[in-house]
């Protein structure tokens, strides 16, 4: 679990450093969360909430390219335009780290995080043109994730039912 917390700060460090991520990181850090993730729950249930998890990133991507390209009324290539490719490959190794519905809660709620955060920056710099480190924001909170999770023995990032219940309250 130290490896996977040192890959994402230096995620962190060179996303707010440089605007760019080393390719390298990418798979490293994806061989860290599936042998974390085998360890959890199996190679087939990790299997099972990765495709459901990547699915919904490319349903996500396959979403956002249309708008943009209906905005733009050309087909347009959010890759390096609105979205950097770090940020794709980051979501998709975080993808082998939740549960489908622990993902969704994980993505919604970052991004919100990273809106609020983004939106304070740019009010208090007034620079409309700021670009948003999201790879070092999904780093952050999944840092602060991981970190409460082992702190906590009840909380499992694989697991739906813990968030279930709480979304069944309320």
């Amino acid at each position: 679990m130290i490896a996977i917390l040192t890959a994402l700060s230096f995620i962190i460090y060179q996303d707010f450093k440089f605007r760019a991520v080393s390719w390298v990181v990418f798979p490293i850090l994806f061989m860290l969360a599936v042998i974390n993730g085998v360890q959890y729950v199996g190679t087939a249930e990790l299997m099972r909430s990765s495709l459901i998890n990547i699915g919904f990133v490319v349903a996500i991507f396959i979403s956002l390219t249309i708008y943009f390209s209906i905005k733009n009324r050309s087909f347009t290539n959010i890759i390096d335009n609105q979205i950097g490719v770090a940020d794709l490959l980051l979501l998709l190794v975080i993808c082998t780290v939740f549960s489908p519905v622990n993902f969704l809660i994980y993505y919604v709620s970052s991004l919100f995080l990273i809106t609020l955060v983004s939106a304070g920056y740019i009010i208090l710099k007034q620079n409309t043109k700021a670009e948003i480190p999201l790879a070092a924001g999904f780093s952050a909170t999944l840092i602060c994730i991981l970190v409460f999770q082992m702190s906590s023995v009840d909380v499992n990032l694989y697991d739906d039912m813990l968030a279930l219940q709480v979304l069944n309250k309320l």
